[in-house]
């Protein structure tokens, strides 16, 4: 019999000291094999995670009260994703986009991830290139591909996947709905492409850019600017999907997802003005909706954004608020009452016991000119 997490994932549980907290989670996640040998091999092979007096560098970032720290261990380097494990709010769950089977689990404390733990995944569930997660309802977790082409403008089927993963009572993960439209085959003429979404003029201008662009990259025009996907975030019970590319009049994209449903299908189209960057991450607190902004291309400035989501509706041209410029290759990000954690992309290495570049997290307040006086608490 697998071990029973129900009283695991109530609030009371919560004030159960973290670390037992995560070897419940773990001895219920990592299967029987991995926990003989694999498991102890990948944490004993890989370096001591640094001290927390360690972390703390010197401030690098482009705007005051940012501090800069690493970010956990191989094989971990690319963090692309991050969210708050549905079951508990206290963790944090980390994706890589260059490793399909699996996430890292880790603790927030004081504004910080904490005690990397591998968690692995069922194999074939999670799409290639995954650069958002999404966390619905008490134990589901839906995981959104980028849906694009790769360097060389080269179609990538196993990214085009919109996958939902819940975690069962005895530890176990459950793969849930799917949606693995084709967005090649979905944008290949306007037609097809006005399938998948509502009557309206934006909706049939975003057709238009988005048609283009996959005849651009098909002809090998460059940039490749077809559909790439980056940002996922629930708000009202729905999910809003931003697009890094491509842009239409110089405005980034949002989209609402139909969920669930077999086909990739949107209800809601709207625009937002990031001073010529597209979308990198989103995420929504009860009254706000935040964006990270990054160049299409490589090269040029990162920055978060909010608005209110009071104005967040289909057929609109959103304008928001500059808040402050983030480190460049700024991808994750996690809200706290006063502050915003994001993840920053590195480079992996020529094994899976190294990085090229290591991946980091950032802390910087969400208003640059309040300065923190207290440690941050977890928005509900």
């Amino acid at each position: 019999m697998g071990l029973d997490l129900t009283s695991y994932r109530r609030p009371k549980v919560r004030q159960i000291p973290l670390q037992f907290r995560l070897c419940v989670l773990l001895a219920g996640l990592l299967s029987a094999s991995c926990h003989a040998g694999h498991a102890e091999e990948t944490h004993t092979s890989a370096p001591a995670e640094p001290a927390a007096a360690e972390l703390a560098q010197p401030l690098s970032a482009p705007s005051p009260l940012v501090l800069v720290r690493p970010l956990g261990r191989p094989p971990l380097c690319e963090p692309s994703a991050l969210a708050r494990a549905p079951w508990d709010p206290a963790l944090a769950l980390v994706g890589d986009n260059e490793l399909d089977d699996t996430l890292f689990a880790f603790s927030l404390e004081d504004g910080s991830l904490q005690g990397q733990h591998d968690l692995e995944l069922p194999k074939g569930v999670r799409p290639h290139d995954l650069e958002a997660m999404v966390a619905l309802g008490p134990d589901e977790l839906v995981f959104v591909g980028s849906h694009s082409r790769n360097k060389h403008c080269e179609r990538r089927p196993k990214r085009h996947r919109l996958q939902s993963i819940t975690l069962a009572d005895d530890g176990s993960w459950l793969p849930g709905h799917s949606i693995d439209t084709d967005a090649d085959e979905l944008f290949a003429s306007l037609e097809s492409c006005a399938a998948a979404f509502p009557a309206g003029a934006l909706a049939q201008t975003t057709c238009t850019a988005l048609v283009d662009a996959r005849e651009r990259a098909d002809q090998g025009e460059k940039p490749c600017e077809a559909l790439n996907i980056e940002g996922a975030a629930q708000v009202a019970d729905r999910i809003w999907l931003g697009l890094r590319g491509p842009q239409l009049d110089g405005k980034a994209l949002l989209l609402r997802l139909v969920w669930p449903t077999d086909t990739l299908r949107f209800d809601g189209v709207a625009t937002v003005d990031l001073a010529g960057a597209g979308v990198r991450e989103l995420a929504a607190t009860a009254e706000q909706l935040y964006v990270i902004s990054g160049p299409q291309q490589d090269g040029g400035e990162f920055a978060l954004w909010s608005l209110p989501l009071t104005a967040l509706e289909a057929d609109t041209a959103l304008v928001p608020t500059k808040l402050r410029a983030l480190p460049p290759s700024s991808e994750g990000l996690l809200l706290t009452d006063t502050d915003a954690l994001v993840v920053i992309d590195g480079r992996k290495g020529d094994d899976a016991q190294s990085c090229a570049v290591d991946g980091q997290q950032a802390l910087l307040p969400l208003h640059p000119d309040s300065a923190k006086t207290t440690s941050p608490k977890v928005s509900p």
